[in-house]
């Protein structure tokens, strides 16, 4: 079985996978993502964006924390100025 994945444009219910969020990604069999897509116009095929491609050998882990690490804050000399 083929899976796919989709990006989810609403809120939405399902039997399968139970309450989805607009943004979320779900891998799905074929024939249920053309039905969210064309049925109920609830998502849209996924195409990851260039910076949500991870790198050789880098992993969904390293990606997270990555996208959690603050900036650095600016020093008290700094803002004085």
């Amino acid at each position: 079985m083929e899976q796919v994945e989709v990006e989810i444009l609403g809120t939405v219910i399902t039997a399968r996978y139970g309450a989805l969020s607009t943004g979320q990604i779900l891998r799905t069999d074929q024939a249920f993502a053309d039905h969210l897509i064309h049925d109920c116009a609830a998502a849209e095929l996924y195409k990851p964006k260039s910076h949500d491609v991870m790198s050789k050998g880098q992993t969904a882990a390293d990606t997270q924390t990555a996208a959690k690490v603050p900036a650095a804050k600016k020093s008290k000399a700094a803002k004085k100025e």
